[in-house]
């Protein structure tokens, strides 16, 4: 439990930038007329953070 706590603590920051740019992603998703559902599966199947941002202009 203390090794958990610890990995906790120590991985907060990222996990917070994380979350903001998530919540970045999912609002120009909005703006740019998709659903949540595309949102969520963009954000699943893509692992490099900006090519979420770049798709969303080749897509549008």
């Amino acid at each position: 439990m203390k090794i958990a706590r610890e990995a906790l603590r120590l991985s907060f920051p990222v996990m917070v930038g994380y979350v903001f740019l998530g919540i970045a992603f999912g609002i120009l998703c909005q703006q740019q007329g998709y659903s949540m559902i595309w949102a969520f599966l963009i954000s699943l199947s893509v692992y490099a953070g900006s090519m979420q941002f770049v798709l969303l202009t080749f897509f549008h």
